[in-house]
Formats: C-alpha cells, structure tokens, sequence
C-alpha cells in the first residue's frame, strides 16, 4: 500500500513497454520488421485459408489494412512499413490465386492497387506517431529515472533519520496500525538495526512503547488533520533526544528526524551551571548583605559616637574659651605680658579645638544623613561682607588684605539674592574663606561674585596668594582627613573643611570645584546651580532683590 510518492523517492523505475536492446539499435529493429512482416503475412495466409475454405470473407484488403495499422503502433514506423510490404504480398497472392487460370483482371488489380498505396501510408503514418510517442516516453522515464537517482543519493547521504510508514487507520480516524515502507541509512544507524530486519516491520514490534508516547498523539493528529507539526521529545526505545518533524504524505506517514543529544546534555549542563551559578550569587549577596547592614550598623555606631563625643567636648571648651577671654581682659591688672600670653595661647587653641569638633559633629551630622535645608532668600552681598567682617581680624593678624569684589551697592542689581540654607552657605564661605588665610603667607585673599548677562549670580569665587597645589594633589583635595596645604604659622588641620564644604555644597545643589597649581595660588568657586523652589517649578530663584519672581 505504497504511494506515488513512495516509488518517486525510493522503488527503481521498472517499464515493461520497451522492447529488447536500446532503442533505434540494428537488432532491435530487425526484431521489429521480422516480427511485424511476418504477423502481416501469416494474417493475409490466414485470409487465403478462409477463402480455400469457402467460407464468405468481405473486404479481406480492409482486414490486412487494420492488422498493418496494429503493427505500426506496436513496432514503429519500420514495423509498419515491414507490415505495408508483407499486406501487398498477401493481396498479391490472394489475388492471384482466386483470379481465372491464375491470371488477374483489371477488377482483380483494384484491391491489390489501394493495398500498394494504402498500406504503406498506414505503415509510416501510425509507425511515425507511435515512434514520436515512444522517445517522448523514453525521454521522460529517463528523466524520472535521474530523479530518483537524485532523490536516492539524497536520502542516503542526509545526516537526517527519514522514515516512511504505511498507514492502516481505524474507525475513529486513528492509527490502527504502521508498518515501515522507507528508512534511510541514517535512520537504520539510529535504531541501531540492519534495514533488512526493519523494512516491513510493524511499528508496535520495532517501538512497543511508542503508544504510551507523548508522540502518538502527534502522529495521530498528522494523520487526521494533514497538518504537519515539530516536536522535540525524549525516545525511550532508541534513548536519545529527538527533533521531529512529522508530515503526512499521501496515505504514508513521513517523520523527518535528527538526534539533538548532545544539545539537550549541552543545555543541561547548562542550566546546572546556571543553577550553581544562582545559589552562589544568592549566598554571596546574603554575604553582602550581612557586611553591608555590619558596616551600616558600624557607622552609623561611630556616628553616634562623633556626635555624643562632640557635643561633650564643646561645653568644657566653651568653659575654657570663655575663662580664657575673662582673663584677657586682665580687670585686677595683677598678670603680666607673659601671663597674658600663655591665656592667650589658652584661647587661641581652644578656639580652633572647637573648631575641629564642630567639624567632626557636622560630619557626623552628614554621614547619618541628619542635615536639614532651611531655604530662603539670602542677600549674597549681606553674606559676603559678613563673613568678611567676621574673619577680617584674622586675616589682619597675619597681614594679609581681605577683598570682597561685589557689583556696585547702587546699582539696579546690587543686591543680588538667591534662594538657599544661609546657615549652610555661610559655613563652606567661612571654610573656604578662612582655609585661604590659613595657607596664604603673604598677600591678600580676595572674595568675588560673579553674575552673568541677566547680571544675576552665577557663582562664587574664594582666591588667594598662598602656595597653591601641586596637580597630583588636587585629585584628592576634597577626600575626608586630606589637608588642603601647609600651615606655615604653626596651626594644625585634620582635613575636614573641605570634605564638608564639597558635601553641603552638594546638599544645597551647588558645585564646588577648584584651580590651583604650585606657587600660583588656587581659587574655589561655589557654582550656584538651579534649584527648585516649589513643586510647580524647578528653575532656580536666582535674581536680584526685590525682583525675585
């Protein structure tokens, strides 16, 4: 129960219509023109038979005509023309053997006339169609013939399994049974079976599971829908992974498969490798975790522990800064000058104890994020000569000259304003402004607003004559515990300013950058970024005052 198909792809091309030896051969010919002379000759003895015999015989020409005609379609235009020669001396010998004294008649010649004429053309014109007929046939199972050649190569050196069954289907339309018709090299290797023990087979014998398979129903489905379908499945009879595509051809059913063992093992590996990959990033992340809430819980304990530190160190040296300046004022006039110098000296190193622990608290304050903004609108030319005025004194103790360089204070844009902490923005001016006559030997300090075309302020510059930094220095200039330069005077640093400076200055949506080189100088410029004011708008209040919209 095979079908067209099935001899297409796999059954040799087997005609029985050809005649003995290749076509157009002198033998193969001969063969004809004997066979058909003869066949026509012993037909018109036959005639002459049947007229010795008496019986009535009626136009025994258009008999021999017929049996010429047969002859050209069976052997060709050479057999029917052996067939033409062999009617005309048939006629011919009827003739005369029935004519008076053996001698023919002009009514005797007319039948042996159309036979001479007639029979030939019957000869080559039948003989002629049938050979044209028999090369085209020939053309054609030849190339039928290529093409199962094409197809048989094909099959055989495909590094797929493919399998042919023939089909008997049940009552509901099912498989009620499959026998193999086809299974090429590849598939005789993955069954592991010589074809000669699997042709013919039925599919309950070479896979007893196969009914219990996630595949039957594919197949069965194949077969009542004609839809072809693709499945990836584990085959337990042959114990490999299989790709198959199913297809339903004629009456057969066609499997198309390829063992992808060793992709499903590869895939596998790695979803193990995946696996182990997960649980290790799992326990590494709960590694961090643990050290991250460790080192969260230690900071925030030395926060605390800044905090509290702090704030019990500023009372006591507030005591003693305070005595210090009671003694300063020396009222009872009983110390002398080097007593007055050793309070002095007190104060002075009070003061600047103090200094390092409002730093420490302020960074304390940053790191556990307890900084509050308080925004309004402050006057930078207020801002500036206060803090001026505040560390003027200082500046004047080491001979230094504090500049502040401000539009002019009549102008229509004197009073510059910006919205910002004041408290905060004061403090990194003060930081910055009192770092420069810490590390200015000589000259002078200068403090400067810079403004843009609309004259409002852009930014604020802090520049002095000291010694500057060296370029491989400023990388780091902004790094907690960095000290920005050396203290010719004596006076001792731990490096906070700047560190705190740079982070309120962030706090407050500014930028606070640096230039500076050796024996040049630096400049610190606070860039007054945009910042929201309220929740409908995120530019900036950034304008003169009174003209602050």
């Amino acid at each position: 129960m095979t079908s067209p198909l099935t001899h297409a792809l796999v059954a040799p091309s087997l005609d029985f219509r050809r005649s003995p030896g290749p076509a157009g051969t002198w033998p193969a010919r001969r063969v004809r023109v004997a066979r058909s002379g003869g066949l026509t000759l012993a037909a018109g003895l036959a005639l002459v038979g049947v007229r010795l015999a008496g019986l009535p015989l009626h136009e025994p020409a258009f008999v021999l005509l017929l049996v010429v005609a047969l002859c050209a379609l069976r052997d060709g235009r050479a057999g029917g023309l052996a067939s033409a020669v062999a009617a005309v001396v048939a006629s011919l010998l009827t003739a005369i053997a029935f004519s008076p004294a053996y001698s023919l008649t002009a009514r005797d010649t007319e039948p042996l006339l159309l036979m001479l004429v007639a029979a030939p053309a019957m000869g080559v014109l039948v003989g002629g169609a049938r050979q044209r007929r028999s090369k085209e046939t020939i053309a054609a199972d030849a190339m039928h013939e290529r093409m199962q050649e094409r197809f048989r190569a094909m099959h055989h050196a495909s590094p797929d399994a493919i399998i042919l069954w023939d089909i008997v289907r049940s009552q509901s339309g099912g498989i009620a049974d499959a026998t193999l018709a086809y299974a090429n090299p590849t598939a005789h290797r993955l069954m592991r079976r010589a074809d000669d023990t699997v042709n013919g087979g039925h599919m309950d014998d070479l896979f007893p599971g196969a009914r219990q398979s996630n595949r039957w129903h594919a197949y069965e489905e194949v077969v009542r829908t004609g839809v072809t379908q693709e499945l990836i499945t584990r085959h337990e009879e042959l114990g490999s992974w299989l790709r198959m595509v199913i297809v339903k051809v004629g009456d057969q059913l066609g499997i198309l498969g390829s063992d992808v063992s060793a992709t499903k093992e590869a895939e596998q590996v790695l979803l193990r490798s995946r696996h182990d990959l997960e649980q290790r990033v799992e326990e590494r992340t709960r590694e961090l975790d643990a050290a991250r809430d460790l080192a969260v819980r230690a900071d925030r304990a030395k926060s605390d522990f800044l905090s509290r530190a702090s704030h019990e160190l500023r009372t006591p040296l507030n005591s003693v800064i305070g005595f210090a300046n009671i003694l300063l004022r020396n009222k009872s006039g009983r110390l002398g000058s080097d007593e007055l110098n050793y309070v002095n000296r007190i104060g002075h190193n009070g003061r600047h104890l103090l200094g390092l622990v409002n730093d420490l608290l302020d960074l304390s304050k940053i790191e556990a994020g307890r900084v509050t903004l308080e925004l309004s609108s402050v006057s930078l030319f207020d801002l500036v000569h206060d803090v001026r005025e505040t560390l003027e004194p200082r500046a004047q103790e080491m001979g230094l000259s504090l500049d502040a360089e401000l539009p002019a204070q009549d102008g229509p844009y004197a009073d510059l304003t910006v919205v910002t902490d004041e408290q905060r923005l004061r403090q990194v001016l003060i930081n910055l402004v009192g770092n420069a006559v810490k590390y200015t030997p000589s000259g002078a300090v200068r403090i400067r607003v810079v403004t843009n075309a609309a004259h409002a302020p852009v930014r604020i510059e802090v520049s002095d004559t000291g010694e500057g930094i060296a370029a491989e220095h400023l990388a780091s200039i902004f790094e907690p515990f960095v000290a920005g330069g050396s203290a010719p005077r004596g006076d001792s640093a731990i490096g906070l300013g700047l560190s705190i400076s740079r982070t309120l200055c962030e706090l407050l949506e500014f930028r606070l950058t640096v230039t500076s080189g050796a024996g040049i100088g630096s400049t610190f410029t606070i860039h007054l970024e945009p910042r929201a004011t309220d929740a409908e708008s995120s530019v900036p209040h950034i304008a003169p005052e009174g003209q602050s919209h």
